[in-house]
C-alpha cells in the first residue's frame, strides 16, 4: 500500500492478492538477511536507548502489533517502536530503516499515525512519527500525516 500511495507502484493486484488471500512467504534466511536483521536490531536497540534516556516510554516491535477493523477491510501494522510521555501525553511512532531513504518510508509513517488512534479508540489522538536512518532522522507531523487519510481510506476501499 504504501508504494500505491506514493506513486512507485500502480497495480492494485498484489495487495488485493494480501487481502483475499492466505499467502504464505518463502522462508529465506540467507546472509543477506541475516546481515540486515543484525543492522536494523541493532538500530532500534540505539534509537529506543536514546529516546529512552530522553524520558520517553518504549514499546518495541511485537508489543506494538495493531488492528483496525474498517467496514471494508482490517488494517494491520507492527511499529518498530511506539514511545509515550506520561507527563505530557504525547505520543510518538518510529519506524527504523537500515537502507536508502525511500518515499514509501515516510508514508508507512504516516499510515501508522493515522491509524494507530483510531486501533486504540482514541480518534482524535495526535501521533508524530519519524523515520530513522542510520544517518539522519526524517520527522513526519500529524498534520503531515493527515494530507494522506483521504487517499489511504479510498485505496482501502478500493482494495477491499
Amino acid at each position: 500500500m504504501t508504494g500505491l500511495l506514493c506513486g512507485e507502484n500502480s497495480c492494485l493486484y498484489a495487495p488485493w492478492i494480501q487481502a483475499h488471500k492466505r499467502i504464505v512467504k518463502a522462508k529465506r534466511e540467507d546472509w543477506a538477511l541475516t546481515t540486515w536483521k543484525v543492522k536494523h536490531s541493532e538500530l532500534v536497540k540505539k534509537t529506543q536507548a536514546e529516546h529512552e534516556s530522553a524520558g520517553w516510554s518504549m514499546k518495541v516491535e511485537d508489543q506494538n502489533y495493531w488492528r483496525l477493523r474498517g467496514t471494508s477491510a482490517v488494517l494491520t501494522g507492527k511499529c518498530d517502536l511506539v514511545g509515550h510521555r506520561e507527563h505530557s501525553g504525547s505520543f510518538r511512532v518510529i519506524d527504523c530503516k537500515t537502507g536508502e531513504p525511500r518515499a514509501k518510508d515516510k508514508i508507512q509513517v504516516a499510515i501508522y499515525c493515522i491509524a494507530l488512534p483510531l486501533a486504540w479508540k482514541r480518534p482524535t489522538l495526535q501521533i508524530h512519527g519519524a523515520v530513522v536512518y542510520p544517518d539522519h532522522t526524517i520527522w513526519i507531523e500529524p498534520d503531515q500525516a493527515d494530507t494522506i487519510r483521504e487517499k489511504l481510506f479510498a485505496l482501502i476501499r478500493q482494495i477491499g
